[in-house]
């Protein structure tokens, strides 16, 4: 019959299999942070409290999905991913300027484009005011 070439001991024997393993890449199903991210710079919004430390985090979440250190975002957009009131994400915001760690450009009725500015690598000092930046951050909302 036609079919007896076909058999898979005679194909086997003229062409002999050739294996190819391939490099399995694991695909993340949840967000995840991009790196790096400067240890002086987490150091110094640590230092500010849980709202600020919380609010660098989400930034530099948009940082790695950007790939820009300048980008447009939401006070909304930034409450909504830290699970706090838009109120507690600006004073976030506010505290981090203060600090050096960010500069905001505000447009009245539009997204704030945010840069993550590069700090000094000895500029952290300890005992530093940090607590009243906190509370000027409070007061001036």
């Amino acid at each position: 019959m036609e079919f007896e070439k076909y058999k898979l001991s005679e194909v086997n024997k003229t062409n002999p299999p050739v294996f190819r393993y391939r490099k399995h890449i694991r695909r993340l199903k949840s967000p995840f942070l991009r790196g790096p991210i400067p240890l002086d710079w987490l150091q110094k919004a640590m230092k500010l409290g849980g709202t600020a430390i919380s609010v660098g985090i989400i930034l530099w979440y948009y940082t790695g999905l950007k790939k820009l250190l300048v980008f447009k975002i939401g006070i909304q957009d930034i409450a909504r991913l830290i699970g706090r009131s838009w109120l507690t994400a600006k004073r976030g915001l506010i505290a981090l300027e203060r600090q050096g760690l960010i500069t905001i450009t505000r447009h009245k009725g539009r997204k704030h484009l945010i840069e993550i500015r590069e700090i000094d690598p000895g500029s952290l000092e300890p005992g530093s005011e940090v607590a009243e930046s906190e509370n000027e951050a409070r007061e001036s909302i």
